[in-house]
Parts: structure tokens; C-alpha cells; sequence
């Protein structure tokens, strides 16, 4: 997966995996695991993370790149 993401004041480039665990957006880089952010409840991030998903999937391949960003 060629995809960089910015999460506050990490740079995580990619990643080998970006998953939800419950309310949290999670990533998995080798043997370390980033948290990218916590939301109210599951309904609003699991919204979040398809959006996410579909947003990197619907770029041309190449490097993607992701802001993280909390509310």
C-alpha cells in the first residue's frame, strides 16, 4: 500500500494495515501499533473509517495520502 498518513504530530508511510477497533481508527506498521483517532460512538466511526477506505481506493494508483484530523 504506497499511502502516507499524517495523524497529529505522527507521519505514518505505509502502513500495513488501517483498521477499526470499535470507536478508534487504528494503523499497524511493523511491530507498532497508531492510535488516529477516537470518536463519540461506533455508528460515527464507522462512517468515518468507510469514507476512509473509499477515499483511498478511489484515487489513480500512486502515493495516497491521508490527513487525520480531529474534531
Amino acid at each position: 500500500m504506497n499511502l502516507v498518513i499524517y495523524a497529529d504530530d505522527e507521519i505514518i508511510f505505509n502502513p500495513d494495515t488501517i483498521y477499526r477497533d470499535g470507536k478508534t481508527i487504528k494503523a499497524k506498521k511493523n511491530l507498532d501499533y497508531y492510535h488516529l483517532c477516537e470518536f463519540k460512538n461506533d455508528d460515527i466511526a464507522k462512517e468515518y473509517f468507510i469514507g476512509l477506505k473509499n477515499s483511498i481506493h478511489d484515487k489513480p494508483r500512486g502515493m495516497d495520502i491521508i490527513n487525520v484530523k480531529f474534531e
